[in-house]
Order: C-alpha cells, then sequence, then structure tokens
C-alpha cells in the first residue's frame, strides 16, 4: 500500500489512508505529482514525521513502513525533523532522494543515516543515471536492511577508546551494497561483525591469514 504527500508549509496529502498500488491509484498519484510546483526552503517535513510518530505505536511491527523523501534538503525546523528521524526503528525507515545540485546534500544523507535507511542523489547533470537510482530505492523498499551494524575488534587488551575506526558509526546495509572500514588496530588479524535484522541478530567473525599481513613505514600523519 502506499500514499504521496506533498510537503510545504502545510501537508497535502493524496489518499485519506494508504491505498493498494492498482493501475488507477498509480494515475492519480502521477497526476498528483506533476501538478504541484516545488516548494524551495519551505518543506515542514517535521509536521509529517511528528503525525507519523503519533500513530505508530497502532501499526504493526511485522511490516516495513518505507518513506520516500524528494528534497532539496532546506526544510523548516531541520533539529526537530532530525531528531524525529532517530525515533524510527526497524520497522520504517527513510530513503532520502536529493534532487538539487545546491541541495543541501549533507542533511539528506544524514536524514537517511539516522532513520536507518537510505540515501540517493539524483544529479541534475546525469539524468541518465536516475533511473537506476529509482529502481535502486524500490528495491530497497521491498527487503529488510542490517541495522544496528558494528565492528569489535580483536585488541588483545587493547583500550577501546584507543581504536581507530573510519567511519565510527554505520546505521544499515542493504543488499548489493558494500561498506569499507579502515581500522587502526596493534597487531589486530580478527575482527566480530554484528548487525540486527529487525529484532535478530547476526554474528559473524572474520580473520586475516599471515599471507596477507603486509608491513610499510608511515610517511607523514596529519594532526
Amino acid at each position: 500500500v502506499f500514499t504521496v504527500c506533498m510537503v510545504g508549509e502545510i501537508v497535502v496529502e493524496l489518499f485519506p489512508t494508504f491505498a493498494e498500488p492498482t493501475r488507477e491509484n498509480r494515475l492519480h498519484a502521477d497526476t498528483f505529482v506533476r501538478r504541484f510546483l516545488p516548494t524551495a526552503f519551505s518543506a515542514n517535513f517535521y509536521r509529517l514525521l511528528s503525525s507519523y510518530l503519533t500513530i505508530k505505536p497502532h501499526l504493526s511491527d511485522n511490516y516495513i513502513n518505507n518513506m520516500v523523501v524528494i528534497s532539496d534538503g532546506f526544510v523548516t525546523a531541520p533539529k526537530l525533523t532530525m531528531d524525529a528521524a532517530r525515533q524510527f526503528s526497524y520497522s520504517e525507515r527513510i530513503l532520502a532522494a536529493c534532487v538539487s545540485p545546491d541541495g543541501n546534500k549533507h542533511f539528506m544523507q544524514n536524514l537517511g543515516k539516522v532513520s536507518g535507511g537510505a540515501y540517493r542523489m539524483f544529479d541534475g547533470k546525469a539524468k541518465g543515471k536516475w533511473l537506476n537510482a529509482a529502481q535502486q530505492l524500490l528495491q530497497i523498499c521491498m527487503e529488510p536492511g542490517l541495522t544496528q551494524v558494528d565492528i569489535k575488534w580483536k585488541t588483545f587488551g587493547l583500550s577501546k577508546d584507543m581504536i581507530e575506526q573510519a567511519p565510527i558509526y554505520i546505521s544499515s546495509l542493504f543488499n548489493k551494497t558494500r561498506q569499507i572500514v579502515y581500522g587502526f588496530v596493534p597487531h589486530c588479524r580478527a575482527a566480530t561483525l554484528l548487525a540486527y535484522v529487525g529484532e535478530q541478530e547476526l554474528e559473524t567473525l572474520v580473520s586475516c591469514a599471515d599471507l596477507h599481513v603486509t608491513r610499510g613505514d608511515t610517511l607523514h600523519t596529519l594532526t
């Protein structure tokens, strides 16, 4: 089921409740989207999120609720919007799509990250890639994702505060996506990967053989 909302200073919703994706309803949605003009710098997205969080306790956790946000990233009350997105759990996520070359890409990327969702940039100079990016978002809508991804390095008694890792926080991963994590941990050749699919915890151990160990010199360090 789905619905479409136009978010400006007010929120205009296509259907009074969620509708089945029939051919007729999809045509209604297409007409609805084409009828409106962009509302730059005045999207009160927080109002929509707060309304959703109000009804969230009455929704079933057996289904994944995807909220695809197509925006330039300039919204009213950005801090409140981000705080609301952080309240999303494994059963709902925001898929953020930035469609303006001058948009607030950082905000849109964080919006997808903190909600356990994803982010895609629709570059106006590469419209030939838009269809592929849209198909990726639709594919994510239909599948579960890994959340609360964590790495526990084998430190041999080394304090966790002395471990350097980038990126530090990994909110979510989806099928056919790749995440490279760099860690500076002396004498470490193994790590435990932890993640959740829904409420189920997954754990696996990865290690490095002696043949894969290389040695080198540090030429310069940024301070």
